[in-house]
């Protein structure tokens, strides 16, 4: 029925039109996240991330941070 795939964690399992068991995508992107560990305000409020921004900024980036 599941066409010899297997699948360790059953919630990371999904089963498509063909019945196939099949593994999602690992890295699930979420913008806010995003925002909230690597954005300016973050790197703004630490020492070390100001020096990460001036860094970035030194060496031309187009983008200094997410």
């Amino acid at each position: 029925m599941y066409n010899n795939y297997t699948c360790v964690l059953k919630k990371q399992c999904k089963i498509d039109l063909g019945g196939a068991l099949r593994m999602k995508m690992t890295f699930q992107p979420k913008k806010r996240q995003a925002k909230k560990e690597h954005g300016f305000l973050k790197r703004m409020s630490t020492r070390s991330g100001r020096n990460v921004l001036k860094a970035r900024r030194a060496k031309g980036r187009k983008n200094i941070c997410a």
